[in-house]
């Protein structure tokens, strides 16, 4: 052999088979799964071996060549100092192989993703950072959407943030450099002088610690800004939103950009005592049209001078002015309503499909559980069911049970489980079992998919349950029924043993305990 040839070799994996597919055969025994052809023709040295040692050497040989990792090319053209000590201790070992497992598809569970969050944010909460072995899978996978960025960024330490040189990293940079949460100065100091695309998560962290400094900072910043910079700054500004931000936002109402004013409006309409909901409720009053057993809103015809200012389309067309109309009634105060009925499950058994709409966007957006409840009570919804969950979790649990009791066709039952995942978790094992109940009376097996994303929240007393069903999908040889039930099992396992494998401190909040 060439020594190129040889250098080409030592670069190829010793077996052309893919890791989740070689893990699959591991874990489940090659009685019931015959070894890939390419483990035969690999290059581990075992070319007569019984096919269960063939397979655990060809899973031990990948396994040594995935741990070494490529050999790079060198660039001579790159000086990079090395990355520094971090302070932070690596997780423990057992929770690495679980982090790995996921990431790398061998858990086969339906929510892979829900799993690594809470892994990371649990290692972040417990005091750890990612392991070196892990970090380019979970620097991989959250590069794949924004919302895995932030739990990330706060778990792969220094040596992450060194990587962040790769350019598909580069949202990385700066997770070596955390600012002291609990510092206002120091996150103030951080957000004047450091970069622009980090000053929403450090508007949001100036938020947590003091509002009024969240505020200021804003204040501060939207004089110069430029539109989309004071557009993410105000998003930020959605956290612990009070009476005390009104006039602020009041004030940038007069914002140069429609995408601002639009953002600002949408804040001040979660504000039911807001001078901008007082103005809404006056608008809406003559536009209600009352009737013994219906209640709807007329679309406006006319509008005030202050309309435009406060995000209201003025323009004609049914479609404009229908729009005009959800904008009013979405920011005028629930309360409003009491003057036609002090119950809100009345006045949700009146209106029309239009209102309802409306008033359930409002009833989500100034969080409120009553009006969730009554809206839902009519006709229940995902975020209904989550705000309802907010303030009384056992009542937006019954009601989802008792859909999911009446749910008699496939249909309905999949809208029951859009309902149910609007709960956070782990769910009750009363919940958790209706849920089972529910999967296991649907007639085809492709039916089971949605509820695959739902095992991190079964409670794990449905264990026995899921055990029982699956010897029936065993004995009726339904692959895909065999699947479903696998994913929930092992979900179930993955939770139990991450929890375990991170414990927290008991001062660390309940969100993070038991995250949605």
């Amino acid at each position: 052999m060439s020594a190129a040839n040889r250098s080409a070799a030592a670069k190829a994996p010793p077996i052309d088979v893919g890791w989740a597919d070689l893990t699959q055969v591991v874990l489940l025994g090659t009685s019931r799964r015959a070894v890939p052809a390419g483990v035969r023709t690999g290059r581990i040295g075992l070319p007569d071996a019984p096919d269960e040692v063939l397979i655990l050497g060809a899973a031990a040989a990948s396994a040594a060549w995935r741990a070494a990792g490529p050999r790079l090319a060198v660039r001579p053209d790159v000086d990079l100092e090395p990355a520094a000590e971090d302070p932070r201790p690596a997780a423990p070992s057992e929770a690495s192989q679980l982090l790995r497992l996921v990431l790398e598809g061998g858990a086969r569970v339906g929510d892979a993703d829900s799993l690594v969050l809470r892994w990371l944010e649990r290692a972040a909460a417990a005091g750890y950072r990612v392991g070196h072995g892990e970090l380019v899978p979970v620097l991989t996978w959250a590069s794949v959407a924004t919302g895995r960025r932030g739990p990330a960024k706060a778990a792969i330490g220094v040596r992450g943030a060194w990587l962040a040189a790769e350019p598909a990293w580069s949202w990385a940079v700066g997770a070596d450099d955390v600012v002291p949460t609990d510092v206002p100065e120091a996150i103030a100091a951080r957000f004047r002088d450091g970069r622009r695309d980090e000053r929403p998560d450090l508007l949001r962290q100036a938020r947590a610690v003091d509002p009024g400094l969240g505020r200021q900072l804003l204040d501060e910043a939207r004089a110069t800004d430029p539109a989309p910079a004071r557009l993410a700054l105000v998003q930020a500004m959605s956290d612990h939103l009070s009476v005390e931000d009104e006039p602020l936002l009041e004030a940038m109402l007069d914002d140069r950009a429609a995408s601002v004013r639009n953002e600002v409006a949408d804040l001040l309409s979660r504000l039911p005592d807001s001078r901008y909901a007082r103005r809404m409720a006056q608008r809406l009053a003559p536009l209600v049209e009352s009737g013994r057993r219906s209640l709807a809103v007329a679309l406006p015809t006319a509008f005030d001078d202050q309309a435009a200012r406060d995000a209201i389309d003025t323009a004609d067309g049914p479609g404009k002015r229908a729009e005009a109309r959800r904008r009013i009634v979405v920011g005028t105060p629930l309360a409003f309503w009491s003057q036609l009925d002090h119950d809100p499950a009345k006045v949700a058994a009146r209106v029309d499909a239009d209102l309802f709409g409306d008033l359930t966007v409002a009833a989500c957006r100034q969080v409120n559980p009553r009006w969730a409840a009554a809206l839902a009570g009519r006709q229940p919804r995902p975020d209904l069911i989550a705000v309802w969950a907010g303030a009384d979790a056992a009542g937006a649990a019954a009601r989802c049970i008792d859909v999911l009791h009446r749910a008699s066709t496939p249909e309905a039952r999949r809208t029951a489980v859009g309902l149910v995942s609007a709960l956070p978790g782990p769910w009750s094992l009363a919940l958790s079992r209706e849920v089972i109940a529910a999967a296991r009376h649907e007639p085809d097996a492709w039916r089971l998919q949605p509820y695959l994303e739902l095992g991190p929240r079964l409670d794990a007393g449905v264990l026995p349950a899921l055990n029982a069903w699956l010897e029936e999908q065993q004995r009726a040889e339904n692959p895909v029924g065999l699947k479903v039930i696998s994913s929930l099992r092992h979900s179930i396992d993955l939770r139990i043993a991450i929890d375990a494998s991170l414990p927290l401190p008991a001062t660390v909040p309940d969100h993070v305990r038991n995250p949605r």
